[in-house]
């Protein structure tokens, strides 16, 4: 039996809080601290950049482990084409194909290669992070040892808004294995960058009402979110105009064509070869970035320029364009390699725009934001800026019925590439900045309630010896998908369960309370249980959390029966991105709880 209230929660602390964030990316990793004592100082967030191997703000998301899971050399410590792990934040969700030359099953055989699952080795990544930012010297320097001894570390981890439950959990759970607090936050990629982009540095003069588009595209993946401003003092508020979307798609896919395309004309034998030759190599990968954050699709002198790319002469194919040691990237081929990229972005903008329009009977979003490192491209915000805003201020829908929409005004913000880091940092002493989301899809827990004929199906009915009825389980809901979720929302549910005696008395059977959650995503208006599908069992059990003992008076014997009842809550709260459960007897805090996933 269930019944529902919300709550909140506001947490103090008398201590001065120093957030560390942490943008575990797919391609590059990064890190952003920003104390209390200037959080209304946005411009005091500090970008670590004191990685082994390079003095950089970005660190390659890429470790090279031996046979036994040991650390030979990671980041920035690893040359251009070196055998190592690479891409295995991907691996914690099989859910999502992944498209280009790179699969699930090729990652986990790296990792197997190292005798590690693909979450024991993001656990290994992110501890070398972890280490090495609260060792650092030039983190000491920054703050003083004085300051940091005294502050109370905060992590804050960014995951894709796309990803699933399970693998937000499975990221979470490796951080925390790495060294990161148990309570640690972990929040969405786009969310983050759209706090620092109108929060921190505004990159438009946002007025109430207005509407806009975040598009993130990050090195594995595309996030598009729209927020409408609620007010703008005296903080900014926005919520979620329309339900998120995304794709795997972003910067390593561009750098994958450009692989392939380099491997077509050279041949498999020859690219191979030159792969395996560390200074060519690197030196191309060096010109191809150049090329990157340069290119904007005009094909004037100064492109073509750009887009030669020196090889060694031993590689040259006349027939191929490969000539005196060089081989040229056309116009067309570099636009070519960046295609598919800039049309998954636009598709999901487009999606976003229709969704958002519809929402708000047909006022459309006004502003189009892009932000992540393939958002600062010239290229891709040139093409997008192309079918988006239009001279006349209107954009083709699509070439099926061209439609003609209201153009965006796009926009690409100052520190756009390192918003989200940023923005994560920010957020720590900025919460509820966003203050609704749209739910992407629907959760409930299963309740049993009193079989009724007419009401419920005979595959639904469940004798019930303990209170001799029949019963049947059906969805308890905690939002349907699209609903709207109040910031640091709780949704608390009570149950009871029935023991006999004996049970009670062997207290490790009656320890774990579990209760299983369910998701759905589909379009049934009233969907019964058999139509969600399973998602986690939440359990006290759960090893990562201290939990108690039931107090003795949790106990209510049955006389009738000579059952024991057990009454308790399970409180559901998303915490940034996150789930998290608790369970209480009464008011009283029993264990936070963990899940485990199907």
């Amino acid at each position: 039996m269930s019944k529902r209230t919300h709550q909140g929660r506001i947490v103090r602390s008398s201590r001065r809080r120093l957030a560390v964030a942490v943008d575990f990316g797919n391609v590059t990793t990064c890190v952003a601290v920003f104390h209390e004592y200037t959080k209304d100082q946005p411009a005091q967030i500090w970008t670590f950049e004191d990685w082994p191997g390079g003095k950089t703000n970005r660190n390659p998301t890429k470790i090279k482990l031996d046979a036994r899971g040991n650390v030979i050399r990671w980041g920035n410590q690893l040359e251009p084409g070196e055998d190592c792990i690479e891409f295995f934040k991907l691996a914690l969700d099989p859910s999502q194909k992944i498209p280009g030359g790179i699969t699930h099953e090729r990652i986990r055989e790296k990792c197997r290669a190292a005798d590690k699952s693909p979450e024991e080795v993001v656990t290994i990544f992110l501890r070398q992070v972890h280490d090495t930012v609260t060792k650092s010297k030039t983190l000491e320097a920054r703050f003083t040892d004085k300051v940091l001894s005294n502050a109370k570390w905060e992590w804050i981890l960014t995951v894709p808004a796309i990803w699933s439950d399970a693998a937000k959990e499975a990221t979470r759970r490796a951080a925390v294995a790495a060294g990161m607090s148990k309570n640690l936050t972990v929040v969405s990629e786009p969310e983050a960058a759209a706090i620092f982009t109108l929060g921190a540095v505004r990159a438009f003069n946002a007025e109430k009402d207005d509407v806009f588009i975040n598009c993130d595209i990050g090195g594995g993946t595309i996030d598009v979110i729209t927020y409408k401003v609620l007010k703008t003092t005296p903080q900014l508020e926005f919520s979620e105009a329309a339900i998120g979307d995304g794709a795997l798609e972003g910067g390593m896919n561009v750098d994958q064509r450009f692989a392939d395309h380099l491997k077509g004309r050279m041949g498999p034998e020859a690219f191979a070869r030159m792969q395996q030759t560390g200074s060519i190599w690197k030196d191309v990968l060096e010109v191809w970035e150049r090329i990157k954050d340069t290119f904007d699709g005009n094909g004037d002198e100064e492109n073509r320029k750009s887009s030669w790319i020196r090889l060694d002469s031993r590689f040259d194919n006349p027939g191929s364009g490969i000539k005196d040691g060089r081989i040229f990237l056309s116009c067309e081929d570099v636009c070519a390699i960046f295609k598919p990229t800039i049309d998954k972005a636009a598709e999901l903008i487009e999606s976003q725009y229709r969704r958002a329009a519809l929402l708000a009977s047909g006022e459309g979003p006004q502003h189009l934001l892009l932000v992540g490192g393939g958002g600062q491209w010239p290229y891709v915000y040139s093409e997008l800026r192309k079918r988006f805003s239009g001279d006349d201020g209107l954009f083709v829908a699509d070439a099926t019925d061209k439609e003609d929409l209201p153009g965006l005004l796009v926009h690409q913000p100052l520190q756009g590439a390192m918003a989200i880091v940023k923005g994560a940092a920010y957020q720590a002493f900025h919460g509820g900045m966003v203050t609704c989301r749209k739910a992407r899809r629907g959760y409930a827990l299963s309740k049993e309630v009193v079989w009724k004929a007419g009401k419920h199906t005979e595959s639904q009915k469940v004798w019930d010896e303990n209170e001799h009825c029949y019963r049947a389980k059906v969805p308890d809901w905690l939002f349907r998908k699209g609903e709207d979720i109040p910031h640091d929302e709780t949704w608390k549910t009570k149950f009871y369960r029935l023991f006999s005696s004996a049970v009670v008395d062997d207290w490790n059977d009656a320890y774990a309370v579990q209760e299983k959650l369910y998701i759905y995503d589909g379009d049934l208006k009233d969907p019964g249980l058999d139509d969600l599908i399973p998602l986690c069992t939440v359990t006290s059990s759960e090893p990562e959390f201290e939990t108690q003992e039931f107090p003795p008076d949790a106990y209510q014997t049955i006389e009738s029966t000579g059952c024991v009842k057990l009454t308790y809550f399970l409180d559901v709260r998303i915490r940034g991105a996150a789930l998290e459960f608790t369970i209480r007897i009464d008011d009283d805090l029993y264990a936070k709880a963990g899940a485990q996933y199907e």
